[in-house]
C-alpha cells in the first residue's frame, strides 16, 4: 500500500531547496477602470510529480471532484464565474505508477471504455503534459476542461510508447534492452 499519491519525482535532479511544488501566479486585471468587473491572469508551473495512484483513490478524487451540494446555490448569474483572460501552465513532467484492483465489468459492456485502464498495472510510465496558454476562459471548471481536451490528445497521440513502457511487463523487458544498450555503447564511448 502506498502512503503518498504525489511526491517530488527524484529522478528529475535534486529539488532547489525551499522552492514550492506548486508555483500558482493569480493577477486580478480591470480591463476598463470604470467597469466594476475584474478578470483574471493565471499562470502555474509545477515541479516534476510522481504519481502513486491506486484504483480506491482514484475513484475518490472523482467522486470528490463531482460532488454537487444541493442546498449550496450554484452561480446564480454569470457575474459570479471568474472570467480567465490568460492562462498559461508550463510543462509538467510526469512519472505515473497505477494499480488497479477491480474492473467494473458492467461499466464496461455500457461503453465505458476507461474500465480497459483498469486491466492494466502501470510502473514508471513517463508522460510530459505540455506548455499550454489558453485565452479566454470563463470559470475554473471550464479551463479544467480545456486543459483535459488538450493535454489528452497529445498524450495519446505522441507519448503513448512512454507510457506502454511504464506497463509492468513491458517494462523488464526495456530495462534488459537499455542494459544491453549500455553494455555495448559504454566501452566503445570510452574507446574513442
Amino acid at each position: 500500500t502506498w502512503k503518498k499519491f504525489a511526491t517530488y519525482d527524484q529522478d528529475a535532479g535534486e529539488r532547489e531547496m525551499g522552492k514550492s511544488m506548486v508555483h500558482l501566479e493569480l493577477l486580478s486585471v480591470q480591463p476598463m477602470p470604470d467597469l466594476p468587473a475584474s478578470e483574471m491572469v493565471v499562470k502555474v508551473t509545477v515541479l516534476p510529480l510522481r504519481l502513486h495512484v491506486d484504483q480506491d483513490a482514484l475513484d475518490f478524487i472523482t467522486r470528490f471532484f463531482a460532488f454537487k451540494d444541493d442546498s449550496v446555490p450554484v452561480h446564480t448569474s454569470a457575474s459570479d464565474i471568474p472570467f480567465i483572460q490568460r492562462a498559461e501552465v508550463n510543462d509538467v513532467p510526469v512519472r505515473l505508477d497505477f494499480k488497479p484492483k477491480r474492473v467494473d465489468y458492467a461499466g464496461l459492456r455500457s461503453g465505458h471504455t476507461t474500465e480497459f485502464m483498469n486491466f492494466i498495472v502501470l510502473d514508471e510510465a513517463r508522460m510530459v503534459l505540455r506548455h499550454t496558454i489558453i485565452y479566454g476562459v470563463s470559470g475554473f471548471d471550464r479551463l479544467g476542461k480545456t486543459l483535459n481536451d488538450i493535454w489528452m490528445p497529445d498524450v495519446k497521440r505522441n507519448q503513448l510508447p512512454g507510457i506502454l513502457a511504464g506497463l509492468a511487463p513491458v517494462r523488464s523487458i526495456v530495462n534488459v534492452g537499455s542494459g544491453f544498450k549500455d553494455l555495448i555503447e559504454i566501452p566503445i564511448r570510452e574507446y574513442r
